[in-house]
């Protein structure tokens, strides 16, 4: 299964550093606050705390390795980074976080960052496995390793909202223009949203 290691695959030293107890969530809470976990991105360390604040968050979950999903996303959150100006940073963070746990080193994060010209407000990151799997798990989404490498299977699925409102959504990237994300993003900041409209999947 592991190719010629009698084992999985070591972890990258740059997410070894990550490794830390991580709350357990249950999938029948409802999400109200992503969880703050520690972020290696393309500027250094962080968590997701500090990078929403009050903000509204995009989040996207990836791999720098990715030919298949991935880089249409990306380039729609390019799209939605140039609609949103100078509300980027201010009101809006972008968040794309690696799921590559084993494999995307910090080299990586920056240099996906530099190819695609990621703009101030727009956060590259890699988590831990811990993590990234306890993010997963908050969001929903079944956790499947790819190919014994320690890639995770992720989704087209772009999520949005904010810690401050408690209001979270997803939308499928294939189905989203950046004027409609920013929008529907900017929409989950309304703290007077009716309920019905507060959380995916409850």
């Amino acid at each position: 299964m592991y190719g010629h290691k009698s084992g999985p695959p070591d972890l990258n030293p740059d997410i070894k550093r990550l490794l830390r107890p991580t709350k357990v969530v249950e999938r029948s809470e409802p999400m109200t606050q992503l969880l703050d976990i520690p972020l290696v991105t393309h500027k250094g360390m962080t968590t997701t705390s500090k990078v929403i604040g009050k903000r509204c968050v995009i989040l996207q979950l990836f791999y720098t390795r990715c030919d298949g999903t991935c880089p249409g996303t990306t380039a729609l959150l390019s799209d939605t980074a140039k609609a949103l100006g100078e509300r980027l940073g201010r009101d809006v963070t972008i968040l794309s976080i690696s799921l590559d746990t084993t494999r995307d080193s910090v080299a990586d994060i920056r240099q996906y960052a530099r190819l695609h010209n990621v703009p101030d407000g727009w956060y590259v990151a890699a988590v831990s496995p811990s993590d990234a799997s306890a993010l997963l798990k908050q969001l929903r989404l079944p956790e499947v390793k790819l190919s014994g490498d320690g890639r995770i299977k992720h989704t087209q699925m772009v999520y949005y909202g904010t810690n401050a409102g408690g209001r979270w959504r997803m939308i499928a990237s294939k189905a989203a223009t950046p004027k409609l994300l920013v929008k529907m993003a900017m929409f989950t900041q309304n703290t007077t949203t009716p309920a019905m409209l507060s959380n995916f999947g409850e």
